[in-house]
């Protein structure tokens, strides 16, 4: 996949499907819940349950956004797992994070803060039913260690073409267990470049909000 590839009419192309789609983010109603940081820059702090969308063009917006928020999350005393793929994996996002936090190698040890390359979260199952399983399995074990919350991120890039659909049926069962007040927060984290116009949609689709790049800070798409 040609992640740094420079190709204007599908720049523009992406642009225009994330736009003409910003009318089907879900409105989300979890008011009464405590809110964390988000850490990235321009973004407001999240509220408990959240479940973003991100589409970035190259590496360094990845670790523009993702380090700060993970960042955010360690500070905040929260269970961090971060699900890496290419073009930033996992090597290159705890190099990254060492450089922004202090005592990272205890927080690893201590399992506040996991960093896996998708093959080694995912395996071989993309099944829907399994994965929100899991993390709601993560959310139990990190509130009982004491924990405030789970803070998730998943860069989607080693989705193939023939798991295409049953992982956007994984990102439709997660969102609506968000929905459902839990002590977690969700980045999932989209290549503009290389998912074509009808997959930006359902993308979009799947989560309750979803963010891009205006100049230096991050900004939710206006519905």
């Amino acid at each position: 996949m040609a992640f740094f590839r420079e190709d204007s009419e599908k720049v523009h192309g992406a642009h225009a499907a994330l736009n003409s789609g910003a009318e089907a983010i879900v409105e989300r109603k979890v008011d009464d819940l405590e809110t964390t940081p988000s850490g990235i820059p321009g973004m407001d702090d999240l509220q408990w349950g959240s479940h973003i969308c991100q589409w970035y063009f190259k590496r360094r917006d990845l670790a523009g956004t993702l380090v700060p928020y993970f960042e955010a999350g360690l500070k905040n005393n929260e269970r961090c797992i971060w699900v890496t793929a290419a073009p930033y994996e996992a090597a290159d996002a705890r190099y990254d994070l060492e450089g922004a936090v202090a005592g990272l190698e205890q927080m690893i040890a201590d399992k506040q803060l996991s960093i896996f390359d998708a093959s080694n979260w995912y395996g071989t199952s993309l099944s829907g039913v399994n994965l929100v399983q899991q993390w709601l399995v993560e959310e139990r074990e990190a509130l009982a260690a004491g924990y405030k919350g789970v803070r998730i991120a998943a860069n989607n890039s080693f989705v193939s073409e023939v798991d295409w659909q049953i992982f956007m049926e994984y990102e439709n069962a997660l969102n609506r267990e968000m929905l459902q007040k839990h002590r977690m927060v969700a980045l999932c984290s989209y290549n503009v470049l290389d998912v074509k116009p009808k997959k930006m949609l359902q993308a979009v689709h799947s989560h309750q909000v979803t963010i891009q790049q205006a100049g230096p800070v991050w900004k939710p798409l206006e519905i």
